[in-house]
């Protein structure tokens, strides 16, 4: 299990579509310059160049779309754990409080009470939020 946390292992998605964007971008500006620099290039030779930059246009376009998509979820998903660990954060021992007193009553609860770490949930921003809600849901 990979230590980094979920928004880190996302936004190292985005690395390579960008390093991809650039170089799409840059393979454009170079075939640019061949037909600017070479005015005795014979017809069809032009003519697949220009091709060649419609293409790598067209997939620059859907690339940088994709990348928005995915950088306007990652701000969202942002967005949200911050207001999820804000609600952990205040009311996490209250729930775990809670969630003991059920665990009495209540053979499931007391299963994930017993097999949790809760030292370990407290260490890790995204496990605490992920265990709050879970038991904010069962109490």
């Amino acid at each position: 299990m990979s230590n980094k946390s979920y928004l880190d292992e996302l936004l190292e998605t985005l690395k390579p579509q960008q390093e991809l964007k650039q170089l799409l971008k840059d393979k454009a500006e170079e075939i640019n310059k061949i037909l600017s620099a070479d005015n005795t290039m014979n017809p069809i030779d032009r003519i697949n160049y220009k091709i060649e930059i419609v293409k790598t246009n067209q997939e620059l376009s859907a690339l940088e779309k994709v990348l928005k998509e995915k950088e306007d979820y990652f701000k969202k998903y942002a967005i949200q754990f911050e207001k999820d660990l804000k609600e952990a954060n205040q009311n996490y021992k209250q729930v775990i409080q809670k969630a003991t007193v059920k665990a009495k009553s209540d053979q499931n609860i007391k299963l994930l009470l017993d097999k949790v770490n809760l030292q370990a949930i407290e260490t890790s921003k995204e496990l605490k939020v992920a265990f709050y809600k879970r038991f904010k849901n069962l109490v």
